[in-house]
């Protein structure tokens, strides 16, 4: 498929099965019905790629995105009772810098 924006906003609807419009500005990891973080987003990401020939071995994905070991962390004993903190999300990544750096990897 050609890497447009269009393109790139229909498939990411069509992988969070969001009924709602997705807007360039939209954060890619939780203004859909589905809360991209951990194995989820290099799932989406992989198929990214693959789609639209693009790599993504130089994108930060620790961030935008919590780490599946830390999505993990969240239920533990310690973070129940506030004795380990869940790290914070550095940035929002929304559709339109995720196309840029699209634009700028492709293979």
């Amino acid at each position: 498929m050609e890497l447009t924006l269009d393109n790139l906003i229909s498939f990411i609807k069509n992988k969070s099965y969001d009924e709602d419009e997705i807007f360039p500005s939209s954060i890619v990891r939780n203004d859909f019905n589905v809360e991209f973080d951990g194995d989820e987003v290099l799932y989406l990401f992989q198929e990214l790629g693959v789609e639209f020939n693009v790599s993504f071995d130089t994108f930060n994905f620790k961030q935008y995105f919590l780490e599946e070991t830390e999505l993990c962390t969240l239920i533990s004993f310690d973070t129940l009772f506030k004795k380990k903190k869940v790290r914070e999300i550095e940035k929002e990544l929304t559709i339109q810098d995720l196309f840029n750096f699209m634009e700028n990897n492709k293979k």
